[in-house]
């Protein structure tokens, strides 16, 4: 017998778990129907807020990107010309809110998987208003070097970046890496079958971020997003004092069912296990592969 896609088993997971909600799945279907039709400008009422949200992808030359989010006019330099920025929000937009809604005045935000910072960078420019202070982790070198001149062209001073990986202890692995810095397919399963010969490695260190917090006295993150191909489950165990702690409310995990599917198991299931056995009972889909658990 054949086996399921693994685009079938996130669904019949999704479904099972309880964490389907139509709403936000018709979201992304519409959302890609719109994509179809660039150039044309389509206005859709986002159906968790009832706002108005642009899905206008004005063509750009520069790398100075001028985007309009959550109604707010912003200009991001330093972004890579080859990166399409105005994509990225156009596809991640209802994670961005998701995040941007979970933090209150002077809260901490860990984004641990950053890569370019796209998701740090947003998020410090458009909730100035709330004094909010982000911790990024990356380990892939030429990612960390665009992020740290995204910063500086941007004066994001808010911004504390960490150029390491996050897991269940210390220690260094290599860790496959693209050749195209900003792809966002590095990772730390080597022997993973979805990896292309054309990659190759880096060895990175690896710490716990409970012994990071301990270490360096970070703050309590109020929320946690966390995008690290496959490498979820480990990066969650580093981070049981934390995720125990009632400071931190909410988590964004992106599931990478195809990934997860060649390591055998259900992990998916004991992602959310591990997170509600910490505290984060209410769980929502964001999406197709956006796991947002919450303890309120």
């Amino acid at each position: 017998m054949n086996k399921l896609p693994f685009q079938r088993k996130a669904l019949n997971f999704i479904i099972s778990s309880g964490l389907i909600h139509f709403e936000n799945v018709f979201l992304v279907l519409l959302r890609r129907l719109l994509r179809a039709s660039r150039g044309k400008r389509v206005d859709v009422g986002d159906i968790s807020t009832k706002s108005k949200v642009s899905l206008t992808e004005p063509r750009v030359s520069s790398s100075d990107v001028p985007i309009s989010l959550l109604q707010k006019n912003m200009i991001i330099k330093g972004v890579p010309k080859d990166y399409n920025l105005v994509s990225t929000i156009e596809h991640d937009e209802h994670i961005l809110r998701a995040i941007y809604f979970s933090l209150k005045e002077g809260d901490h935000f860990w984004d641990i998987g950053a890569n370019i910072g796209i998701y740090s960078v947003l998020l410090s420019v458009l909730a100035k208003n709330k004094d909010i202070s982000i911790v990024a982790f990356e380990p892939e070198e030429r990612c960390c070097a665009i992020l740290e001149e995204i910063k500086r062209q941007n004066g994001l001073e808010n911004i504390t970046l960490y150029p390491m990986a996050l897991g269940s202890k210390t220690q260094s692995l290599k860790m496959t890496i693209a050749k195209n810095p900003i792809a966002g397919t590095h990772s730390l399963l080597l022997n993973n079958q979805n990896f292309r010969t054309d990659e190759q490695g880096q060895t990175v260190t690896i710490e716990t971020g409970d012994h990071l917090r301990a270490q360096y006295g970070l703050q309590v993150p109020a929320v946690i997003k966390v995008d690290v191909e496959g490498y979820e489950l480990e990066v969650l165990k580093g981070l049981d004092g934390i995720l125990r702690d009632p400071g931190c409310q909410s988590i964004i995990c992106e599931i990478h069912f195809a990934i997860l599917d060649t390591m055998g198991g259900n992990l998916p299931q004991a992602i959310v296990e591990y997170l509600k056995n910490r505290g984060f009972t209410y769980k929502k889909w964001l999406g197709p592969s956006h796991l947002h658990m919450s303890k309120c």
